[in-house]
């Protein structure tokens, strides 16, 4: 179920134990290549194979994200993170004001994962009894990735190979393809080397103008449409698998 579609009577006639999955994406630079929608896209899609395959009420994505690294290189829409928590938090609150109890937080944009458990505590705090959940969508196709990926560490960071792949599959005229070029450094320290799903064992703040003359970070000439479908539908089989466990458990689970 699709919330912009529903009205009033509708949207309250719902079972009140039917998971509200809320998208989270961004507004901001992708390099030379990819639009400044892509963590909106991406989510949105894999949010909406998945409600096609099981009882959820989808709610609108956020396009708002933080992400004030992208910002000195213009082309971005940010929010601060005491905002960005309190968005929110707001937007979880109206759905516990209509009822609902179980809800996930569906991420597409890295820089909000700072936020989320903020969010999740202070949710939790105020709502005792609210069976609140938050993931990347991309987690759940780790093992596609690991099997199909061709750059290493440092190549899957930001509009590099997993996302150009996504897109290529998913909006194939979308994409900048005689734009598509290797172009960032990876850090010289492996301490400080990012990448979507291999983390580094240090964290810090970076603004990408450090890094990167085009806002790409990674190896985007690795991308494939072929492994964008790969990596789609097993994010969507995860997801959908999440959830149709999610509609059955209890808090102490």
């Amino acid at each position: 179920m699709i919330m912009c579609n529903l009205t009033r009577a509708e949207i309250m006639s719902i079972d009140r134990n039917t998971p509200v999955v809320v998208p989270l994406g961004s507004t901001e630079q992708h390099g030379p290549h990819l639009p400044v929608n892509v963590d909106y896209q991406l989510v949105t899609r894999v949010a909406l194979e998945a409600e096609k395959r099981t009882d959820i009420l989808l709610a609108p994505t956020v396009w708002l994200g933080h992400s004030p690294n992208h910002m000195p290189l213009g082309a971005t829409i940010s929010a601060d993170n005491k905002l960005y928590v309190e968005m929110m938090s707001q937007i979880v609150e109206s759905f516990v004001g209509m009822g609902f109890q179980k809800i996930l937080l569906l991420n597409g944009h890295l820089g909000n994962n700072p936020t989320i458990p903020i969010i999740i505590a202070d949710m939790k705090k105020a709502h005792p009894d609210l069976f609140l959940c938050a993931a990347n969508y991309y987690s759940f196709c780790s093992k596609a990735v690991k099997e199909h990926r061709v750059s290493k560490k440092g190549g899957m960071g930001h509009a590099g190979e997993f996302e150009t792949s996504l897109y290529l599959y998913l909006f194939p005229d979308d994409v900048r393809k005689e734009l598509i070029k290797n172009t960032c450094r990876t850090s010289r320290v492996p301490y400080f080397v990012t990448d979507m799903f291999e983390g580094s064992q240090v964290s810090r703040s970076q603004n990408f103008d450090e890094f990167t003359v085009d806002g790409v970070y990674g190896q985007p000439e690795g991308a494939t449409a072929e492994a964008g479908k790969i990596y789609f539908e097993q994010a969507v089989d995860g997801l959908v698998e999440f959830l149709n466990g999610f509609k059955t458990w209890e808090l102490n689970i």
